[in-house]
């Protein structure tokens, strides 16, 4: 659970237990207008229907203590699509208006939408593609040369943010990976075959393992190979080598990026066939 979620859910605990207490005074107010006024039905009817009103704040305001304490973005879900249903079966009184039922409402989407989103955090050595990767998912295209990172890139679509970062192990990296976790990372570990040393990519796709417990077991590892043409590998060599790569658990791909240079065994070049690699969706 990220430190913006917990702090959208701490706001709305708040929110509600405000919410709560007026609705205790109300219903006291309502007792003794029973008790001593002429309505007494009618005082009876809206206690019932505020002490209905109360459970279903208190059940929202104990499924977000829970929310608050789990590190699984699945698990954290399915609590919150519990709250988002008793969220849509408040109705209005002169407590908990319309208006702060839409602010709950707007508050549990933003705390979706952060559990949904998807960060994609590109490491590798300075001149083995990272940026040019980037470029392909930003733009869908290529760039023939690029100024060297000196501090990460950031880019968001949809769901998807997208960080070009200075380089494998630079102290920048490493705190940018200090401050997401808790999110769900794709870490891409990008590599210059033309230049490949299998010592180097071992160490390195084993201290992103190491840094998975860290992330809450949620940090994913991609390698992606770049320089296809100019390593001059044949389709059995380059498939051996991403074999050996893909044998420590970690998805791995060859690209040549530059469409003049691309041979009809490397694979396809756009932003989305790039971008459903490095999630999964197309391995």
């Amino acid at each position: 659970m990220t430190a913006e979620c917990v702090k959208l859910i701490n706001n709305l605990i708040d929110d509600l237990n405000s919410m709560s207490i007026m609705n205790v005074i109300v219903t006291a107010v309502s007792f003794f207008g029973s008790l001593f006024g002429s309505r007494e039905e009618e005082c009876r009817r809206e206690i019932e229907c505020i002490e209905a009103k109360l459970a279903k704040l208190k059940e929202i305001i104990t499924l977000l203590e829970i929310l608050r304490e789990i590190s699984s973005n699945d698990d954290a879900m399915k609590i919150l699509k519990k709250i988002i249903s008793l969220s849509n079966a408040l109705t209005p009184n002169a407590i908990v208006n319309t208006e702060k039922i839409n602010n709950l409402r707007t508050k549990l989407e933003k705390i979706s939408n952060l559990l949904k989103q998807i960060t994609i955090l590109f490491n590798g050595n300075t001149g083995a593609g990272k940026s040019a990767i980037f470029n392909w998912l930003i733009n869908n295209e290529f760039k023939e040369s690029y100024d060297a990172t000196i501090k990460h890139k950031k880019f968001e679509k949809d769901d998807v943010i997208y960080y070009d970062t200075s380089g494998a192990m630079k102290e920048d990296t490493e705190e940018l990976k200090r401050n997401l976790v808790g999110r769900r990372v794709v870490a891409v570990y990008v590599f210059d075959i033309s230049k490949y040393n299998q010592d180097e990519t071992m160490k390195y796709i084993q201290m992103l393992k190491n840094q998975n417990e860290k992330f809450d077991n949620k940090l994913e590892i991609v390698a992606i190979g770049t320089h296809a043409n100019k390593s001059k590998y044949t389709l059995l060599e380059i498939q051996n080598l991403q074999n050996h790569i893909r044998y420590q658990g970690v998805r791995c791909r060859i690209y040549e990026l530059n469409p003049q240079e691309k041979k009809d065994f490397h694979p396809e070049l756009s932003n989305i066939a790039i971008q459903d690699f490095i999630l999964g969706k197309n391995e």
